[in-house]
């Protein structure tokens, strides 16, 4: 990842998914951490389609037109693999035929990880039960990184 912001980010998730896998062996406090972990996942998702979007616009555009897009992408929350096609496609329809075809490749690597990931934290904000494991968050991250790697680089290519 080249922004900083997500770098940042990313790393700080990464640490805190390593600490807890040896912060305790109990299987009640790993599922805690689990859940924890998800929904901080799912949180940098969130922001990192924000920051990688509002840099594109910040480089390409007028300042009020970044102001404008960097306002719209803050009210997205919970970005299922839909959203981000739609997002995607709001830039640019071949960013999002590209995207499209790199969930089409093998949706359970990417598509799935970003929507189980929003699953999950949806039944734990609504107080539902999930069997989501630290090792399932990293899983699902690793996976979903790739994706906004491949979204960024579009926005590399285009600027």
């Amino acid at each position: 990842m080249r922004n900083r912001e997500v770098q940042q980010r990313l790393g700080q998730l990464y640490n805190l998914i390593d600490r807890a896998g040896d912060a305790t062996r109990d299987i009640n406090l790993q599922g805690h951490w689990g859940r924890y972990l998800c929904v901080m996942a799912a949180a940098f998702l969130e922001r990192s389609l924000q920051a990688i979007y509002s840099d594109f616009a910040s480089g390409s555009s007028s300042p009020n037109a970044a102001r404008f897009v960097s306002n719209r992408l803050g009210r997205v929350t919970n970005p299922n693999s839909e959203t981000f096609l739609e997002i995607a496609g709001a830039f640019n329809p071949v960013w999002r035929a590209e995207l499209e075809s790199l969930f089409d490749d093998d949706p359970h690597l990417t598509k799935g990880a970003i929507n189980s990931i929003m699953s999950a934290r949806n039944n734990i904000a609504h107080g539902g039960t999930t069997e989501i494991t630290v090792a399932r968050v990293r899983e699902y991250l690793d996976r979903s990184v790739a994706v906004l790697e491949f979204i960024e680089n579009q926005c590399i290519g285009a600027a």
